[in-house]
């Protein structure tokens, strides 16, 4: 027999062997890696995640794929970067870039894979962009190049790739350069590719897809909804926002920081582009402010024009829009909140408490001061089945501590009950935390069928150990005797 000796290409199978090995790996490592930096991350809406962890947003994830956002991300930055994550996510880009770098791994000594997998990378973000770009009103091309620049992050080639990643000077030049695709240069494509008798078929049907009248919209905030109907129009002449927001629905919210609101369709009639504007109602006209891309949330912030005190009435106008082919159809939808009025960086001394769109007075203080206040203040009544909301001072603090308490009319104090607090430590200087709780505490035999005067104690500690107690009394009724 002739003796057998190993290949002379066993040396350049194995270091092949090796580099895939290594990439492959490598992928698996910081796939890893960055998914066991997000288990913190905390649930904002469905399926988009803030993390406190320094970053740009990114898609993380196949079953189901997330969005991971920074925390505090602020309009409209926020609104751009949910829709170019999400155009992401239609697009299926979240499992096309892990099976191309997979691919190019096992050839990992041809540079030419590595030129295709940086431009690949490159044409992806870009794809996304027009995406965006294609849906935003033309006043917006600014703001998504802004929110480019202010997201950049150095190009780390990574899986997931980030927001502000990918050659971003190149693709703020094409955002501020971009133009809605001319209709007859488009027909002339559709003609070349002979789908030309397919969109006439279409058209002459009404646009199959589309749906046939404006769908009603469900409206979410905490555990109320509200069904929205439309007004239809042609895209060209939209309604008029204050005839719109004047019969739209009304919901108090009395969280100060942030208001989001979920929006629901169908899932026939999913639209593929959403815009909104944001009002505040302000000596009886409604005044515009932000506008931004939205799908399925719109979250309110503080304005700067706000008065900064008592409630004021916010309203939202947006549109969805449906496509198919060169038919689309697009409706109007409003509602309104009746929220606490703050301004954007308005600093709290004190707590802020209300419920069910009233704010209640507070008064520097524990129990020795519920007869003051019986004295000098006009008290509100709520129901007792109300929620009421707290809303922390902005000075950082350790902790707070809340009781509800049963009064007498001459303001003493029958029973007490903790009812929650606040944990402080928050490394930002504006703490922005609130909590709230039901009122109906039948447990504690308080209700009898009559009004109860009830009063709320919250004493916060400070980081020096220091305590400061605020205070607020209210007549609490049942349903049907609210007065």
């Amino acid at each position: 027999m002739p003796e057998s000796r190993p290949s002379p290409l066993l040396p350049l199978a194995l270091l092949w062997l090796a580099g895939v090995v290594l990439l492959w790996g490598w992928w698996l490592h910081t796939h890893l890696r960055l998914k066991k930096q997000m288990e913190t991350a905390v649930e904002a809406e469905s399926g988009v995640f803030e993390s406190d962890r320094p970053g740009p947003p990114f898609v993380l994830g196949f079953f189901p794929p997330r969005i991971y956002l920074p925390q505090n991300l602020a309009q409209p930055e926020r609104s751009y970067v949910l829709a170019h994550e999400r155009c992401h996510l239609r697009r299926g880009d979240f499992v096309w870039k892990p099976l191309f770098f997979l691919a190019a791994a096992v050839h990992w000594f041809n540079p030419v894979l590595w030129l295709a997998w940086r431009l690949f990378c490159r044409d992806l973000e870009a794809a996304c962009d027009q995406g965006v770009l294609g849906a935003l009103p033309e006043g917006e091309r600014t703001g998504y190049a802004r929110a480019l620049l202010t997201l950049a992050a150095p190009e780390t080639s990574r899986l997931p790739a980030a927001f502000g990643e990918h050659d971003v000077s190149r693709r703020v030049k094409g955002v501020l350069a971009y133009r809605r695709p001319a209709v007859l240069a488009a027909a002339v494509l559709v003609f070349a590719a002979g789908g030309l008798g397919l969109w006439l078929a279409a058209d002459s049907t009404g646009g199959a897809g589309l749906p046939p009248s404006p769908p009603v919209v469900t409206l979410s905030l905490d555990s109320r909804q509200v069904q929205l109907t439309a007004a239809d129009w042609d895209g060209e002449t939209p309604p008029d926002p204050a005839a719109l927001l004047a019969d739209a629905p009304l919901f108090p919210d009395d969280y100060l920081w942030v208001h989001d609101v979920s929006l629901s369709v169908a899932d026939q009639y999913r639209p593929e582009e959403g815009v909104y504007t944001d009002y505040l109602l302000r000596d009886g006209q409604w005044v515009e402010g932000n506008k931004g891309s939205m799908t399925y949330t719109v979250a309110l912030h503080p304005r700067a024009d706000s008065a900064g005190t008592g409630t004021e009435e916010r309203g939202v106008v947006f549109t969805y829009t449906w496509k198919e082919g060169f038919n689309s159809r697009s409706a109007t939808y409003a509602f309104r909140l009746r929220v606490p009025s703050v301004r954007e960086g308005q600093v709290l001394a004190e707590p802020l408490m209300a419920s069910g769109g009233t704010v209640l007075p507070v008064c520097e203080g524990g129990a020795s001061v519920y007869a003051s206040i019986l004295d000098q203040m006009e008290l509100c009544t709520l129901s007792r089945d109300a929620i009421l909301t707290i809303n922390d001072p902005t000075p950082r603090f350790q902790s707070s501590q809340v009781c509800l308490c049963l009064l007498e009319e001459d303001g003493t104090v029958v029973d007490r009950v903790f009812v929650g607090g606040s944990g402080g430590g928050n490394e930002l200087d504006q703490v922005r935390s609130a909590f709230g709780f039901s009122l109906n505490l039948e447990d504690k035999g308080w209700w009898t069928g009559k009004r109860l005067l009830l009063g709320v104690t919250a004493e916060y500690t400070w980081p020096d150990g220091s305590k400061t107690q605020w205070s607020t009394a209210f007549w609490a009724a049942p349903e049907g005797a609210l007065s």
